[in-house]
């Protein structure tokens, strides 16, 4: 404990560093991670996103793992450079309508959106369903 700061060379912080509840939650949560195929099942949901946008020819889904972003200009954008020569106009227009129909997604086109193990199919099927309804 010498080594912490203000007396040490550690600097350690956090809201909610070492509460005990915090603490059961975050251990809760890293079993329910540790299930076999949890993490299969969180990328195809992903995947089942992008298929889902996969006929558009301006908008594209790229994704991840599980986190997955909708790009505007008619390619998958491959690096942050990429990412800049999107549509910020048609990103704006698509967020707007998104949060219209009840769908809140980051306000930005250089963030992601994250799928979690609480999605429902129904969900996603909804997501891609008012996405597409927009984007036609």
């Amino acid at each position: 404990m010498d080594r912490l700061a203000p007396f040490g060379d550690v600097y350690q912080a956090g809201t909610l560093s070492g509460n005990p509840v915090a603490m059961a939650a975050g251990i809760a949560a890293l079993k329910k991670l540790k299930r076999p195929g949890f993490y299969n099942e969180l990328n195809l949901k992903a995947e089942t996103m992008r298929e889902g946008f996969g006929s558009l020819k301006n908008a594209k889904v790229a994704s991840l793992g599980s986190m997955f972003t909708v790009f505007f200009g008619g390619f998958r954008p491959l690096d942050f450079d990429d990412v800049k020569r999107t549509n910020p106009a048609a990103f704006r227009k698509y967020h707007f309508a998104m949060l219209k129909a009840g769908v809140y997604l980051p306000p930005s086109r250089f963030e992601t959106c994250f799928i979690s193990a609480a999605h429902t199919q129904e969900q996603i099927d909804s997501f891609v369903e008012k996405g597409l309804k927009i984007l036609y």
